[in-house]
């Protein structure tokens, strides 16, 4: 897609005088903008009293860089001439456990006009906090300091279509988070989209049917002009290859005998998943992407051993049956390698640039299995039998 129609510094002046030192920031933090600013930056449309949400995580995907300093921004926003409000409303309002806490920054213009910022921390990868936590599929798109991310492109931006996800307070319909599902869903149908409220992740039809990666084939990825601005030091697969999977859930109200059909939604699960043949943290949301990546890399692990002495090699597979079980139960925190005492010998191959070449080979066949029509949408892909990621 030809970003001459998508001018992120322009869309950004709305908020701030100096777009380029807050995409430069946006890089040094690992942030991430999402939310009504990124759907209207695709849609180029503006709407009025919307805010800007960024996205900033508590852990940094690179093992060897230090906590994103959520500081920074702040900062940067004072300067712009923002004031850092008191709490108007509390993390409860998100659907997502990951927010650990909501900054809000408001400047007032002439006239009483107002420009709100949120800085939003997640209690991890701050990719996690869009994806796992937004009400609906409209609003889950990515924009970093070098590129945006429609993810749910034709469903949002062709068919304006509504799903709903990740419902996860709706015990009840009548719960205050189903309520404010419901608030926002309205906002929506006012726009212009549509709720499309009983789809399931089984339906081929849906956009639910598969694993996904944050840039695959379903996703619109938008390239922005980087002149003047601080590049950073993460590669962009990194979060291009950070990928999600989907459970259809439901809410039946136990006051209500004839439930609305929006109470069905799609959980969208994205864990974190890192590995020793890695330089970084990814997400894997479900178990089949996971389950076969970790074999993978268990397959690439055990060939480098041969790099390690005999005794080392020993010790390190030892130490993790004996902490974690399957080896493959020990695939998500760098943490376990540090306790069994793992040291990247001369000559350590890291699998991150073959990722992409993992993935394809994987989709493949999970595609090739679904294809039998005997087979259900979202079939089981067989993995050794101890290859199981309790997630």
């Amino acid at each position: 897609m030809h970003n001459q129609y998508w001018d992120i510094d322009r869309a950004l002046s709305r908020y701030v005088q100096n777009p380029k030192k807050l995409r430069s920031l946006l890089a040094k933090t690992e942030a991430l903008i999402s939310g009504s600013f990124a759907v209207q930056f695709l849609e180029r449309v503006e709407w009025e009293g919307s805010d800007l949400d960024i996205f900033i995580g508590s852990r940094s995907v690179a093992k060897d860089h230090e906590t994103p300093d959520a500081s920074i921004l702040f900062s940067f926003l004072m300067e712009e001439g923002y004031k850092k409000m008191k709490p108007k409303f509390g993390i409860q309002d998100y659907s997502s456990p990951l927010i650990v806490s909501v900054d809000t920054f408001v400047r007032y213009g002439m006239g009483g006009s107002e420009k709100k910022v949120q800085v939003i921390i997640t209690d991890r990868l701050s990719v996690q906090g869009i994806i796992t936590q937004f009400w609906s599929t409209t609003v889950v798109n990515i924009i970093s300091w070098n590129k945006a991310y429609a993810i749910f492109a034709k469903p949002t931006f062709l068919d304006h279509a509504i799903y709903p996800t990740n419902m996860h307070k709706c015990i009840d319909w009548n719960h205050d988070g189903c309520k404010n599902h419901d608030a926002l869903i309205e906002k929506y149908e006012q726009r212009g989209y549509h709720l499309v409220a009983d789809a399931d992740c089984n339906d081929r039809s849906t956009p639910f049917n598969r694993p996904r990666l944050v840039s695959d084939a379903s996703t619109w990825t938008i390239p922005f002009d980087v002149t003047d601005v601080e590049p950073s030091s993460i590669p962009a697969t990194v979060l291009e290859h950070s990928a999600f999977d989907f459970r259809t859930s439901s809410s039946q109200s136990a006051s209500d005998p004839s439930p609305q059909p929006r109470h069905t939604w799609q959980l969208i699960t994205a864990n974190e998943f890192n590995h020793c043949t890695l330089r970084y943290t990814y997400t894997a949301g479900g178990c089949y992407w996971p389950g076969y990546l970790a074999e993978h890399l268990d397959e690439q692990f055990a060939f480098q051993m041969g790099k390690v002495s005999p005794e080392k090699a020993h010790a390190y597979l030892t130490c993790l049956l004996r902490h974690h079980g399957p080896m493959s139960q020990g695939h998500n925190t760098w943490e376990i390698w540090e306790d069994i005492g793992f040291e990247e010998p001369a000559g350590w191959v890291y699998e991150d640039e073959r990722l992409g070449e993992a993935w394809e080979k994987f989709l493949k066949r999970f595609l090739s299995v679904r294809s039998d029509p005997e087979s259900p949408a979202r079939p089981a892909i067989r993995v050794s039998p101890y290859r199981i990621i309790h997630l």
